[in-house]
């Protein structure tokens, strides 16, 4: 398995600042964050990981277990020298940096577009990422897989957010809540498709609904999803009417070729992924 992983990122200190990414005194929880975003996909997904392995009368050894993902293409997506990595992080985990020629550096995102397009033909998977979002599911490839033989291509699973915070209201906490009838049921609109979906998976029944709110920050497409949606007269224009423009490089694209689905809220966790900020658990945090 081959994948191709995108993940925009930028950070430049501003005055009054009201975003994380330029916000200076957030700059070493940022850079941690995306350290521990790119070290996640190196030791979940491309390892090898290592298995202890006690040799009589007291010795131990370390085993190599190969990963299932044989090549994984990790590409971080910057605008000039704003951004947190470092030459370190990057010879570490093998991470490719690339400029992203656009004035707007809200629009980075759109750049992972283009890398797409360039090497349609060179993975199975494409991922996009957000740089604080946390995925740490070793089978998230096989439940899209899954989730595509089940229901068709033209379906998309998308991640349902979390937050892991000792001081909210509870530790784990899922903040993708619905977004207004009003403003989302156009893009909905656009293309049909049943609000719910049921499917068995270990011997129970998972069920997912058509996402009121399909932003997750992250999505991943296959080769064969990844054509259609090249097809699509919709691709890669630069459209950010969805919430702003990194709202719109995360989603609207996805949003105007399938039809998204999260899994339900007492299924939320067969598919997740970890914000790492607490901006929106924050909000349960009693004065």
């Amino acid at each position: 398995m081959r994948v191709l992983l995108c993940i925009p990122h930028y950070f430049k200190p501003e005055a009054n600042a009201r975003h994380s990414s330029v916000d200076v005194q957030r700059k070493e929880k940022r850079r941690n964050a995306l350290k521990l975003v790119i070290e996640s996909w190196r030791g979940f997904f491309s390892g090898p990981s290592g298995l202890l392995k006690y040799t009589p009368p007291g010795d131990v050894d370390v085993l190599s277990i190969p990963s299932r993902v044989s090549l994984l293409d990790i590409c971080v997506m910057v605008h000039n020298d704003h951004h947190l990595l470092d030459e370190e992080l990057m010879k570490k985990f093998a991470v490719r940096k690339i400029s992203v020629a656009i004035s707007n550096p809200r629009l980075i995102g759109f750049g992972s577009y283009e890398l797409m397009d360039r090497y349609s033909d060179r993975y199975d998977w494409f991922v996009f990422s957000e740089d604080d979002l946390c995925m740490r599911d070793p089978f998230v490839f096989d439940k899209l897989q899954w989730f595509q033989d089940s229901f068709g291509e033209e379906v998309l699973l998308a991640p349902n957010r979390y937050e892991w915070n000792d001081r909210a209201r509870y530790l784990k906490t899922y903040v993708d809540f619905d977004l207004r009838r009003a403003f989302i049921d156009p893009f909905l609109q656009k293309i049909s498709a049943g609000p719910s979906l049921h499917g068995n998976v270990f011997g129970r029944v998972i069920s997912f609904d058509r996402a009121l709110n399909p932003h997750s920050g992250f999505f991943a497409v296959n080769r064969r999803q990844l054509e259609l949606w090249r097809k699509n007269p919709s691709w890669k224009k630069l459209d950010t009417s969805f919430v702003g423009p990194l709202e719109s490089a995360a989603t609207l694209g996805i949003l105007k070729q399938f039809a998204i689905y999260k899994a339900v809220r007492q299924d939320a966790s067969f598919l997740e992924i970890e914000h790492l900020d607490n901006r929106f658990s924050d909000m349960t945090v009693s004065a």
